[in-house]
């Protein structure tokens, strides 16, 4: 087994992939690298190469704005854009959809269509937006985030005068001025989920009257909420005068004749340090494996489509390693010996810190603490700011009582990414088993605003159910002992992709 190619006997007998696009060999495929950017990216290098120095100059310019982490900052944001939507339209299950974000083989993944339009880069700047305002504030009210990131999407530079902020969106505009607006009640509900044209236009113009007449309150608002406060108690302690019908009266009157500011301020930019090279085609039936494999619930068809690309990359070059890592992976759903495949893949990548992870991953769900340490621990030898290497270090760590760097590591890889709900939950998991009750009560609190629109009732009783077990572990014994994770409840919390 260890020297044939990973791809199980179920891979291989499925039909080859005659996908136009991604791996097909009718376009090429680039993956631009800059210092915290990796694009992938079928436009013409060039215009790859421009896309990804612009979201290096996005991320300086946001950070001089005012902008900040809580701890260290991101690592590394995959990047996909399409040159045309079709192919991405393929990958998704929503209609009207130009972007969105998930995680993938240990790293967060930002996809995108259509990248050639102009209108891609209002995209490009909104979703850029929500990652780093998760990064600065994990608390944000769904008005809040998106109304942000909308302000903030039509950003830009001027040669002259620095980096603009506070430009209308001329749609956004468009749908006030026709009326669809929503009332601030419905607006600053705490349940309501985004949805629809007025909800996004109704967001921007409340942040966009905030910014531009009452500045100082609404930055007193934002600190409320980063210390972890609720939007009603926020509001009221910054701004208290704005009743529900004062702010409608207020925004009626500023869609009408606002003077609607913009604000500029010079940034320092860092050079251009893009650096390209061209995909191989075994590397584009990968990343197309991993795009299918990531939307996976829209539908078998999606399933097949993933394993059908990974099929072709492995055939092309049998040892690729984002490819081999989504088998080792998946194991577990298809049979076969997953923890070989996963030693075999670090022996072919021993440089590679994702080869190491995938050992580690696959070894911890085994039962193999001993091979599960030392791999963690090469993983983050070679990536020491990896935040799933941290959290399962924590993991490896709370399994052999070492409270103290159980609780340490793992808000360590939180703070790396602190809106991840995997890690939040691998997180909860750990301050439950060690009887850390009010922290494991503010993770909930957190994954209950990260997923817009809050939990669903079955979801609060599975939280509840695992606070109370915490609880008790907690008034049995001072320092417990303390179980596998491997056999914890795990609380189910859905992920809300934009």
């Amino acid at each position: 087994m260890r020297g044939a190619p990973l791809a199980v006997a179920l891979l291989l007998a499925l039909p080859a992939c005659r996908h136009a696009g991604l791996g097909s060999g009718e376009v090429q495929w680039w993956r631009v690298r800059t210092p915290h950017f990796v694009v992938h990216s079928d436009l013409d290098e060039p215009i790859a190469r421009e896309r990804a120095e612009l979201l290096e100059r996005l991320l300086a310019a946001y950070l001089q704005h005012g902008w900040d982490y809580h701890g260290e900052l991101p690592l590394q944001l995959n990047v996909v854009l399409f040159a045309h939507p079709a192919e991405f339209d393929a990958l998704t299950c929503k209609r009207d959809l130009t972007g969105y974000f998930t995680e993938a083989l240990f790293e967060p993944w930002m996809v995108q269509g259509d990248g050639r339009r102009s209108a891609s880069l209002t995209t490009l700047r909104h979703e850029l937006s929500h990652y780093l305002a998760f990064m600065a504030m994990q608390y944000q009210p769904p008005w809040f985030a998106e109304g942000i990131a909308s302000y903030f999407e039509t950003a830009y530079f001027d040669d002259e005068i620095g980096f603009v902020v506070g430009k209308v969106p001329l749609g956004h505009l468009q749908v006030l001025q026709q009326g669809g607006r929503l009332s601030a009640e419905q607006l600053l509900s705490e349940g309501v989920a985004p949805s629809g044209p007025d909800f996004y236009a109704s967001a921007w113009l409340l942040v966009h009257y905030l910014m531009s007449a009452r500045e100082p309150d609404f930055t007193r608002y934002q600190l409320a909420l980063s210390q972890g406060k609720g939007h009603r108690a926020a509001w009221s302690e910054a701004l208290p005068d704005l009743t529900y019908e004062r702010i409608d009266q207020l925004l009626v009157q500023y869609v009408r004749a606002g003077e609607y500011a913009n604000y500029a301020r010079p940034v320092g930019l860092p050079p251009a340090s893009a650096r390209s090279e061209r995909l191989s085609r075994a590397d584009e039936y990968a990343l197309r494996g991993l795009l299918y494999k990531q939307n996976a619930s829209c539908s078998r068809e999606h399933e097949q489509r993933s394993r059908e690309s990974l099929v072709q990359a492995l055939a092309l070059a049998p040892h690729q390693l984002e490819a081999s890592a989504l088998v080792a992976l998946a194991r577990a759903e298809h049979g076969g010996d997953r923890l070989a495949d996963a030693r075999a893949l670090s022996e072919r990548h021993p440089g590679a810190w994702l080869s190491w992870l995938t050992l580690a991953s696959v070894a911890h769900a085994e039962g193999e603490r001993a091979t599960a340490t030392e791999a963690v621990q090469r993983s983050l030898e070679l990536a020491p700011r990896q935040p799933y290497a941290i959290m399962l270090a924590a993991q490896l760590a709370m399994e052999e009582g070492e409270r103290a760097q159980a609780l340490h590591a793992s808000a360590r890889a939180l703070r790396i990414q602190p809106t991840n709900m995997r890690l939040l939950l691998q997180r909860a998991l750990i301050l439950a088993a060690l009887g850390e009750c009010q922290a494991l009560h503010d993770t909930a609190a957190t994954l209950s605003t990260l997923a817009h629109g809050g939990l669903t009732e079955a979801q609060r009783a599975s939280w509840a159910k695992l606070s109370t077990a915490c609880a008790e572990r907690a008034a049995s014994t001072p320092d417990p002992v303390v179980p596998s994770l491997r056999s914890a409840p795990s609380p189910d919390v859905a992920r809300d992709s934009e």
